[in-house]
């Protein structure tokens, strides 16, 4: 089919070409997004939430909305990961706005499309993008205009604020709002950057608070769109556009216990499981939260799967409850009513088995034991038809208690604390004794809502109350003095404090991430994170920090004091001091001081890189490069930061020599932070004269000449490139050295190159069969030698079928034709070959040919020599001769030739 609306004029275009290679493409059903959809994983429920992806950090800003997207089905993940920072694409806005829609269903995934040649989407998005067309999400005359303009490839392009923007508008049916607010002045500084047709949805999506600007009240509407913000956008819009989605229901949180969860919604009761990997979170906080902050009676909202709740949220604090106060009368319990007496009037109660009747001290009682005349609290629910009572509260006599629970809020005066899943609210005592620990408390207010707190209860009051556990731990700073290794002890407010420290406290000195007490120096500002415990769990030093020279000349040492005077890059004279801890290097062979000295490492005219603080010696390093991580590189100001092992060095530059593989003419701008690099010192080794790039490439061995000692491979579908191995590490999958002569043509190879030289070669063992069994630890498979091949998954790895990949076992099947092998990082990837499926025509012997029956007049692939492709049905082989007319066979296909031919 040629994709247009009934207005657009197929002759207005000449569509010739697919999405892919020309002609028409079909869009097949595959599970394709950016990736399959990743298993839930979490911490257990009283630790805060976790979302189902291991790229998103605690407490990152997005995570809520991250992780309901992904209860919802609206966004997914690659084995376990999601790429929060990873820019959107067009077409990938498009999928999470057709499911966000709740659209996915009315895809046609069968229907042949054909696009204009300029407009180009990956297969597994035409039917997404068709139907977005469908929908109004996006205007066909508009993409196809934008796609001629840019003249790349419109789908996989980055999608920019204000076509998500415009795209998610119209996703929540407000296009005619944002119509008439077009010719509204846009909020915004750079509004004249604003692309035509965009203003009123920009403007509309401020009036609805899904969208606000960037820094220095600029909206940036040409800037790229990170799936962290995507799934923010989505999540924020379905305040504006209710969706049913599968599994999603609301309701009053009933109970939230021993691995249960009770939910009234408008069919009833409801009863669902929760577990470690059920996530946690509130309307209030941008941060996952946990089930003790979750508040009974208020209202919620749950995604459930399988009778599991995978996502909870609070969605209010009030408790849909009431509160009623009378005089005990009469019970019968044959038909569940009470009645008791209020202002001289008789009130029944209705209530059921879950009523919960305590006396004044909290203890339960038997709903028997209420006796005649007994003042009562019963506690109601409001959001039954017919409301029932949740407790009856004997109150005869102020209440005196000790108890635990988290603290839901705080108030003025008064606090409510989570006690065995139910909710309770008490008065403080103005005298009421508040601690942290063994620390007195200012105030109530020093309470947080998340703090774990112990209590004891007086004439139904509190007054005492100690917190056990608190999410927000003090800070507070002073003078460092000494520490015992037990203790620490320092000033404040001229007063000498101590307070104990434990077994994990962590020394924080900027730039030296193994600092111990022993590097604390008298008189250092120090900042102290103290816990509920009254213990110090964090030191961070203030007044110093440890500083980086590069190109130090050495003047001389003086081994009874330990002392090494140094000429800095400005010429002035400094004496630095090695301690016992100090640290000596020389491209990577660690030395001690003695024997640095005996190797005449610290001779008068070295050149030398040093770490220092204050003027005390850190680490010194004679070295000529570097390899390491790189964090930034400020072209401005000529300076490189790398990371090696943890630790952080800033190197400045001297317009350095960029290389790396694959490109001829490199520079600056291509050393990217996260790659891993090589920088050369110059020759007096005080700047970076050459920065060499590491890549790790898998690729194919198409000839080797040992006499040259070269070798020609090819990446992909790329051209074949010859490369010297002279000075390279050659080694098996095993890490067994092996020699150049043992490579052929066909292998596979994992190659490191740093810069444009090959540094390490390694060859990967590829097997390809039919999967015998698979399970958790490994995948047997029977090769096309008929060997049997047990190969052990070990951890992260991936199951790649049609494209798309899974972090689960159970994608692939007993039966499967598949290839095995390792990747660059040495995890093993299982990838399901192509197959056709075809019926059964005749076979000619002449020719050892099969034909079957054509799908089409227009299919020209109905011949199949049997020339070196075996023929099975059951994992045996057959002969063609005993082929029926019309059976089904299965055509098997690896690196785009046939190899096997199945009937089933």
């Amino acid at each position: 089919m040629i994709y247009h609306p009934k207005s657009y004029k197929a002759a207005a275009w000449l569509l010739a070409l697919s999405l892919t290679a020309g002609g028409t493409a079909s869009a097949a059903a595959v599970p394709y997004d950016t990736t399959s959809s990743a298993a839930a994983t979490g911490a257990a429920v009283t630790a805060a939430s976790a979302t189902p992806f291991s790229d998103v950090a605690p407490a990152h800003w997005a995570e809520k909305h991250i992780s309901k997207l992904a209860s919802q089905g609206i966004i997914v993940g690659n084995n376990g990961l999601f790429r929060p920072s990873d820019s959107v694409t067009r077409q990938e806005a498009i999928v999470m706005a057709i499911r966000f829609a709740g659209l996915e269903g009315q895809l046609n995934r069968k229907e042949a499309v054909v696009f204009p040649t300029s407009f180009h989407v990956d297969n597994y998005f035409i039917p997404y993008v068709v139907l977005a067309f469908e929908k109004g999400l996006i205007d066909q005359k508009e993409q196809f205009a934008i796609a001629d303009k840019e003249g790349k490839d419109w789908g996989s392009a980055k999608a920019s604020r204000e076509w998500v923007t415009k795209l998610t508008v119209k996703a929540i049916g407000k296009n005619a709002e944002a119509l008439a607010l077009g010719n509204q002045k846009i909020p915004f500084d750079d509004a004249t950057a604003v692309g035509e047709g965009y203003a009123g949805y920009i403007n509309e999506a401020v009036s609805l608070k899904l969208m606000n600007g960037v820094a220095n009240n600029k909206f940036d509407p040409a800037g790229a769109v990170t799936r962290a913000m995507m799934a923010k956008l989505l999540s924020l819009a379905e305040g504006q556009y209710p969706v049913n989605y599968a599994g999603q229901t609301e309701g009053i949180l009933t109970s939230l216990k021993d691995g249960k969860l009770g939910l009234y919604t408008s069919d009833g009761e409801k009863t669902y499981t929760t577990s470690a990997s059920t996530v946690f979170a509130r309307f209030d906080q941008e941060q996952l939260s946990n089930a003790a902050n979750m508040i009974s009676y208020a209202r919620v909202s749950v995604i459930i799967k399988d009778g599991a709740a995978q996502y909870v949220e609070l969605l209010g604090t009030e408790q849909q409850v009431e509160t009623i106060n009378g005089t005990f009368d009469r019970i019968i319990p044959s038909t569940h009513k009470l009645w008791i007496w209020v202002n001289d009037e008789p009130v029944e109660i209705r209530y059921d088995d879950s009523l919960q009747v305590v006396d004044g001290q909290g203890n339960v009682l038997d709903v028997s034991a209420l006796t005649k005349d007994a003042t009562v609290k019963i506690t109601r629910d409001k959001f039954r038809s017919s409301p029932i009572a949740i407790s009856v509260q004997v109150a005869s006599a102020p209440q005196s208690k000790t108890g635990t629970g988290t603290v839901q809020s705080v108030g003025a005066s008064a606090i409510t604390i989570n006690s065995n899943g139910a909710s309770e609210t008490w008065n403080v005592s103005p005298d009421a004794l508040l601690l942290s620990g063994n620390t007195l408390l200012d105030s109530l207010a020093a309470v947080k809502a998340g703090d774990q707190i112990s209590y004891e209860v007086k004439n139904d009051a509190i007054v005492r109350l100690v917190v056990e556990v608190t999410n927000s731990a003090k800070v507070e700073s002073g003078i460092f003095y000494s520490s015992d290794k037990k203790t620490i002890t320092y000033l404040k407010d001229k007063k000498y404090i101590t307070k104990p420290i434990t077994d994990a406290t962590v020394i924080n000195i900027e730039g030296m991430p193994t600092a111990t007490l022993e590097d604390l120096q008298d008189s250092d500002q120090i900042e102290l994170t103290i816990n509920a415990s009254d213990q110090i769990t964090k030191i961070s030093v203030l007044s110093r920090k440890v500083e980086l020279a590069v190109g130090v000349e050495i003047r001389n040492y003086d081994a009874d004091y330990k002392a090494l005077n140094v000429v800095d890059g400005n010429g002035k004279l400094r004496t630095l001091y090695l301690r016992a801890n100090s640290q000596i290097d020389m491209n990577g062979l660690a030395f001690t001081i003695d024997s640095a000295v005996s190797s005449g490492l610290l001779a008068k005219g070295r050149k030398i890189t040093i770490s220092y603080t204050g003027d005390t010696i850190v680490k010194i390093q004679l070295a000529f490069k570097y390899t390491g991580t790189v964090v930034s590189v400020d072209s401005t100001n000529q300076k490189l930061t790398i990371s090696m092992n943890g630790t952080l060095m800033t190197l400045p530059l001297q317009t350095p020599y960029v290389e790396q593989f694959g490109k001829a003419s490199s520079a600056l701008s291509d050393v990217q932070s996260g790659a891993t690099i090589t920088a050369t010192m110059n020759q007096t080794q005080d700047k970076v004269g050459g920065i060499y790039i590491h890549r790790y490439l898998q690729m194919k061995v198409v000839s080797v000449n040992t006499s040259t000692n070269r070798i020609t491979v090819r990446e992909g579908n790329n051209s074949a490139i010859e490369i010297n191995a002279s000075n390279a590490e050659l080694v098996d999958e095993n890490g067994v050295k092996i020699s150049l002569g043992s490579l052929s043509a066909g292998n596979v190879v994992n190659v490191s190159f740093v810069g444009s030289t090959l540094s390490n070669l390694q060859r990967v063992t590829v097997s390809v069969g039919a999967v015998k069994s698979v399970d958790a630890s490994q995948v047997a498979l029977v090769d096309y030698s008929g060997r049997t091949v047990n190969v052990p998954l070990g951890t992260g790895y991936s199951i790649i079928r049609n494209g798309s990949s899974s972090a689960s076992y159970s994608a692939v099947q007993a039966g499967d034709r598949v290839e095995v092998r390792k990747d660059t990082q040495g995890k093993v990837q299982v990838t399901v070959l192509s197959s056709v499926e075809k019926k059964f025509f005749k076979y000619d012997s002449a020719t050892n040919t099969i034909q079957t029956k054509r799908a089409n007049i227009n299919d020209t692939n109905y011949k199949f020599s049997l020339a070196g492709v075996p023929l099975t049905s059951g994992g045996s082989g057959i002969s063609p001769t005993s082929l029926k007319d019309d059976d089904s066979l299965i055509f098997y296909y690896y690196e785009d030739k046939l190899i096997e031919i199945e009937k089933r």
